[in-house]
């Protein structure tokens, strides 16, 4: 368990400067191209950034968490420290250790911090259990007015900004005051906004956010491109009713009047495809106005596709070049105590058990070398075996696996008492006669 919790906790860390890596490259490259893009294809191209910002961590992080190898345990699970088959791995590994910057963190500093994440986790999953169970007693009390191109419109005195709400039957709720004048055009065009939430599938899409900044509600380069990604959400959404409309004029005017009604009014917590008429409804107002902006509702393929190709290069230069952070144990051997180091050693096999040749790897042609990192307890029992340098063959991976379950260890020394470490187990197959 504890070997997870370091694993988490090193991708979590690794989400921060990789996100704000991921943040930056989007931010200039959207700064270059300008407002030449339109607002469908900046959303599309923040949303894809937080899915990077989710995956690239895990898969840059995972491969390259590996521990930086004692000599001693080398030469213990080798045999001989001179063989050549020691030199070989030794080589392998320290070409590997540099891909890895170890940071000393003790078994309880990491469940503090793991349940810390946790239990942020959980209040913010919490808030938004607590805020849909709003929205559906919300929409209970709703007075419904009409449908619109299958979204049923409700009116109710309990909001002061329009809303969308449901995933499988959406619905638009509009303020009471809003819906007395349902003949006028601020009535028209805010349900044209609603309605455009609707058509782009928003209410799903701001779920997926609120459930990513529930797991990285401490990255700041995740808020940050969830606050952008939201309000080009509500600028394509413009795009769409204005288009509807044909009227921006009068768009613009119904904006912002809805943004001082909203000024006074708090959105549901949970509100989904609402990201708040007051907090952006200048920034909205000033695209709305400039005459160069591109109104278009279409997704540019073609500019997806480079930033995509942009994200996938992150990704590989990160999993190439990039090392990895990890938090490891503190060492098992006190190198400060001189008077102890006769009494300190570290983790050593005491009965090795050799790997099955597995009968599908008959007629190798090559050596092939699999190095298992054996986590043990302070009484030398196997806690569990991951796979520090793998093969490249999954039959030969599992039968270095079990052997290194299998064998026997005694405990490493610090100052003459036993203490949890780790192992480097050394499984090679050599090619038949």
């Amino acid at each position: 368990m504890i070997v997870l919790a370091r694993l988490l906790l090193d991708v979590l860390f690794s989400s921060i400067w990789q996100g704000a890596s991921i943040a930056i490259a989007v931010a200039v490259g959207l700064a270059v191209v300008g407002r030449r893009l339109n607002a469908t294809t900046r959303y599309a191209v923040m949303a894809f950034a937080l899915v990077a910002l989710a995956v690239i961590p895990v898969v840059t992080t995972v491969p390259n968490v590996t521990t930086h190898i004692a000599q001693v345990s080398m030469r213990s699970a080798s045999g001989t420290a001179g063989s050549g088959a020691y030199r070989d791995v030794w080589s392998a590994v320290r070409v590997l250790s540099t891909r890895r910057i170890d940071v000393a963190l003790g078994d309880r500093a990491v469940i503090a911090l793991i349940g810390t994440w946790m239990i942020g986790v959980l209040a913010l999953a919490l808030r938004m259990a607590i805020g849909s169970m709003q929205l559906a007693r919300l929409l209970r009390r709703s007075k419904r007015l009409a449908d619109r191109n299958g979204v049923r419109i409700f009116a109710s005195p309990d909001v002061g900004v329009p809303l969308t709400i449901g995933f499988v039957r959406p619905s638009v709720i509009v303020p009471a005051t809003l819906a007395a004048v349902a003949a006028t055009q601020e009535f028209e065009c805010a349900v044209l906004h609603e309605i455009a939430h609707v058509r782009r599938r928003d209410v799903w899409s701001n779920a997926c956010g609120r459930a990513l900044h529930a797991l990285l509600f401490f990255n700041p380069a995740a808020l940050l491109l969830l606050r952008a990604a939201a309000l080009e959400r509500e600028a394509a959404c413009d795009d769409l009713a204005v288009a509807q409309s044909r009227d921006l004029d009068a768009y613009t005017r119904s904006l912002a009047t809805l943004a001082v009604r909203a000024a006074r009014a708090n959105p549901p917590v949970g509100a989904f495809g609402v990201a708040g008429f007051g907090r952006s409804a200048v920034t909205r107002i000033e695209r709305l106005a400039d005459t160069r902006r591109n109104g278009a509702t279409t997704l540019s393929r073609f500019t997806l596709g480079g930033f995509t190709l942009v994200l996938a290069f992150i990704a590989l230069a990160l999993q190439s070049f990039a090392p990895a952070v990890a938090f490891a144990p503190h060492p098992p051997i006190a190198t400060t105590v001189v008077a102890s180091a006769a009494c300190s050693r570290p983790a050593r096999i005491v009965r090795p058990v050799p790997p099955n040749f597995p009968d599908s790897a008959h007629g190798i042609t090559h050596k092939l070398t699999t190095l298992v990192e054996v986590h043990l307890s302070s009484s030398g029992r196997v806690l569990g075996v991951t796979i520090f340098k793998s093969s490249g063959r999954a039959d030969i991976d599992r039968a270095a696996l079990v052997a290194a379950r299998e064998s026997t260890y005694a405990p490493g020394l610090l100052n003459c008492k036993p203490v949890a470490g780790t192992y480097r187990f050394i499984a090679t197959f050599q090619p038949g006669p």
